[in-house]
């Protein structure tokens, strides 16, 4: 009996200085980050009664600021960001020839990431980006163009390289709304 008691006191002390430690360590950090996002979507060309598809490359620039919660190994953020860019869509088979070299693109968004700190230097983790666009295909006489879900909603796995407490180098990629197309980023980040 006088061992388990014994034993039950220093777990319950070595308990408490474990969570002293992890909780003098936890930090809530502002965020900026400057990045690059592409995806691909599938387009619907629509002339009369006849329906085509081909593909469209979005890619923008993107400006966030975000909240970021640290602890000793995991951590999670929350990011609002705004994009601008360029679409480029073509469809050359079928009934309707297509193609748009440079469509203006804007857009706004927001993301949740949750992350595991595997060494110093390096976090892995997933995020639910949710993308909103702002583009209009011209059309072609009786030609109607379309792509993509607006919202974008989906989920990327990524990579941190952060070789200082203030600054982190990520990249993500996921699937962009259908099986064939993909979205991935590129972002610098300084935290403060």
């Amino acid at each position: 009996m006088k061992i388990l008691f014994w034993f039950l006191i220093f777990a319950s002390g070595t308990l408490e200085a474990q969570t002293q430690t992890t909780t003098l360590r936890e930090s809530g950090l502002t965020t900026f980050s400057v990045g690059l996002w592409n995806w691909t979507e599938k387009m619907t060309l629509t002339q009369g009664s006849n329906q085509d598809s081909g593909w469209a490359n979005l890619q923008a620039n993107s400006y966030s600021i975000g909240y970021r919660k640290d602890s000793v190994r995991w951590g999670y953020d929350l990011d609002l960001f705004f994009l601008s860019g360029k679409a480029v869509g073509s469809q050359q088979t079928g009934t309707a020839n297509y193609s748009q070299p440079a469509v203006n693109l804007s857009g706004y968004g927001g993301r949740g990431t949750y992350y595991y700190r595997t060494e110093k230097f390096i976090e892995l983790g997933m995020g639910i980006p949710v993308l909103f666009r702002n583009l209009t295909w011209p059309s072609n006489g009786s030609l109607q163009v379309s792509s993509g879900s607006n919202p974008l909603i989906t989920a990327m796995a990524f990579w941190r390289f952060r070789p200082t407490k203030s600054f982190l180098i990520e990249q993500g990629i996921g699937p962009a709304g259908d099986a064939q197309s993909t979205i991935w980023n590129l972002q610098a980040e300084v935290l403060f």
